[in-house]
């Protein structure tokens, strides 16, 4: 799935740049590093306006990075979008 391959690639890239979790949402001014664990685990997309910062942190293309955001969250989209079309045509 789209969500859980922006986790690895999110969670691999930190890693390779040697950042903790911690490190990483000290310097995006998060208070706890919930933020970018939710990232990693598929829970949620880091915000776009983060995507320099977080780009330049982990050593990777800012471009690529965000090609990677934009499929997950095509793909997100997309999975809420036939749930709730699913829902509204059982509905009499």
């Amino acid at each position: 799935m789209e969500d859980q391959k922006l986790a690895r690639y999110l969670k691999a890239a930190r890693v390779k740049a040697g950042l903790t979790q911690k490190e990483v949402s000290d310097r995006l001014n998060y208070k706890t590093s919930q933020f970018v664990s939710n990232w990693e685990r598929g829970h949620s997309i880091p915000p776009l306006n983060a995507l320099k910062t977080i780009a330049k942190l982990y050593k990777v293309n800012l471009n690529d990075l965000f090609e990677q955001i934009l499929s997950a969250s095509i793909f997100l989209t997309e999975q809420l979008m036939r749930k709730q079309f699913s829902q509204l045509k059982k509905r009499k």
